[in-house]
């Protein structure tokens, strides 16, 4: 084949940074990088590293249904190689169905169909928990989607509610609280009971474990911290409000903010009310504790800062309706607004930004779950509300992963070949 051109122009993708690549050597023993909503078993809404925004999409995968739950992320062996690491990300969509995605990619690794809507999956030692509309707890294979145990918590379809509070997951056993009001503990491992407790009312917010204890709270405004290892109840608190929002920790403290804008903090050792507080709005979603500091979303478009020792206000932004917890990511607070947008507070310059805008956002669309944001090395995962799941990267990143360059070659360094053409 004879060419008579004098430059080529051959296309070459452009390769990802190497924070952004598909898969990492490393030695790291922890391999939980967000489980949940919560990123750890105190909630605290806690990222390690920097987030660089205005963001791009790196990627973006449709999920079934309307609504997309929060997602775990994890480091997972599955390639040949032991010592690479694939970062995983684990989401459910509005319907029935569990996917694992490559974080890096986007790729689809698994996908399981259920006969009912599940909630979020929480990740730990290889194993997706999650739980049904229909009265299920199931224990997935993270690397392969299998089955590893599943038991039924509800016995009749008249006691069937669509469950709000995630799961926890803790020293080798999984923490449930439910809309029956039972608490349940359960081994990791095997499903296998250790323990159950019946509150006085159903259980929206979601518990925490913090110094041995799962505190966990019911709508009829008690809370109360068991043993976690037993079930021993070791102390209950009453509360001004009935709660919804996730309970969150900073490890001696635990933070209940109530469905009407009270805030209680409690000492995680007895249950001694340190001090209480009232915000304008009602608080649904969760918290962020980060330099001493708790940063509470309310549903008057607000995001107000309290001290975590005093419960005295130190910061207030107006931000617009905010549909997801509260993250930090270095410097920043990340979160979802109504209106299909990603907003950044800078706590260093006490300024609002508009991170990223969805252009899948549809105004008057309902049934909208956006999920919980996780925020992993640099790269942000979260749903627009409706149907679509993104992971968000920097957006000069996100715009050389997409971009292509164009690479002269002189002539006299084209090789031919009757068969085919080789470029040395």
């Amino acid at each position: 084949m004879k060419l008579g051109i004098k430059w080529l122009c051959l296309v070459v993708v452009v390769v990802l940074l190497a924070s952004c690549g598909s898969s990492v050597a490393t030695n790291d023993t922890q391999e939980i990088i967000w489980s949940g909503a919560g990123r750890n078993s105190m909630r605290t809404g806690r990222a390690s590293g920097e987030v660089l925004y205005p963001f791009g999409a790196l990627w973006a995968k449709r999920v079934d249904g309307l609504g997309i739950s929060s997602c775990s992320v994890a480091n997972l062996n599955i390639s040949e190689d032991p010592e690479i690491e694939t970062q995983v990300v684990f989401v459910s969509g509005g319907e029935k169905s569990i996917y694992a995605f490559n974080a890096a990619t986007g790729n689809e690794l698994w996908r399981i169909n259920l006969p009912a809507k599940s909630h979020a999956p929480v990740y730990h030692d290889k194993k997706v928990v999650f739980i049904s509309a229909d009265g299920v707890i199931q224990c997935l294979s993270a690397e392969s989607g299998h089955e590893i145990w599943a038991l039924r918590y509800m016995t009749t379809d008249e006691e069937l509610s669509y469950e709000v509070a995630e799961p926890v997951i803790s020293g080798g056993a999984v923490y449930f609280g439910f809309s029956n009001g039972l608490v349940l503990a359960l081994n990791l491992s095997d499903g296998k009971e250790k323990w159950r407790a019946n509150l006085e009312d159903r259980i929206n917010s979601s518990p925490v474990v913090v110094e041995g204890k799962l505190i966990v709270a019911d709508y009829s405004r008690h809370l109360s911290a068991y043993e976690a290892h037993t079930g021993k109840e070791i102390w209950t608190a009453d509360l001004p409000e009935s709660i919804v929002a996730p309970i969150c920790s900073d490890g001696k403290t635990a933070f209940v903010c109530g469905a009407f804008g009270s805030i209680s903090a409690l000492n995680v050792s007895d249950g001694e009310v340190l001090w209480e507080a009232s915000l304008d709005g009602s608080v649904l979603h969760t918290p962020c504790i980060i330099d001493g500091n708790i940063f509470i979303p309310t549903d008057d478009g607000k995001l107000v800062g309290l001290n975590t020792k005093t419960g005295e206000e130190v910061e207030r932004f107006e931000t617009g309706l905010i549909t997801t917890g509260i993250v930090s990511a270095g410097d920043h607070l990340l979160f979802a607004t109504e209106n299909g947008k990603l907003q950044a507070v800078n706590l260093e310059t006490h300024t609002v930004a508009v991170a990223y805008e969805f252009a899948t956002w549809q105004e008057g669309v309902y049934g909208q779950s956006f999920g919980d944001l996780a925020v992993v090395s640099g790269r942000v995962f979260v749903s627009d509300g409706q149907s679509k799941f993104f992971c968000l990267v920097a957006k000069d990143i996100a715009v050389k992963a997409h971009s292509v360059e164009t690479i002269e070659i002189p002539e006299e360094e084209i090789v031919e070949d009757d068969s085919v053409l080789i470029i040395p």
